[in-house]
């Protein structure tokens, strides 16, 4: 248990936001693919157990002009924080970009209309794939 002063006093000194995941538990919290990019890192992630906490840090937006982020949430907004440049995240694929783009229509065809899109994660290391909102 830390304190959000905790919490600022060891985040990077360029770091805009306070991220945080709420999860039931620590190890599910540790386990979740959105939690993969910040794996390696030293940017901390507060760990909310109680959904109420999700409400309360979203009413309230900001702590000490720092912004509240979960942190499902867009990786794009994540990649700054995590020093990330689009050099970075466009050499991550290994398969050839019109492969991905058949598999890619295929598989949001497959899953119609439950999935309206379907690309490439620049977020996942590890995990093969995970659904965002």
């Amino acid at each position: 248990m830390i304190s959000l002063d905790d919490y600022i006093s060891k985040m990077k000194p360029n770091q805009e936001k306070i991220y945080f995941i709420v999860n039931q538990s620590v190890e599910g919290a540790m386990s979740s693919p959105f939690m993969e990019p910040f794996k390696g890192t030293d940017i901390p992630v507060l760990i909310l157990t109680n959904n109420i906490d999700e409400v309360c840090f979203q009413q309230q937006g900001q702590y000490k002009n720092k912004k509240l982020s979960n942190v499902e949430t867009s990786y794009d907004e994540i990649a700054k924080d995590l020093g990330k440049k689009d050099e970075d995240i466009s050499s991550i694929s290994r398969i050839p970009e019109e492969d991905v783009a058949t598999f890619s229509l295929w598989l949001k065809n497959e899953l119609s209309p439950s999935v309206s899109k379907v690309q490439l994660s620049k977020r996942l290391k590890d995990t093969p794939a995970i659904v965002v909102g």
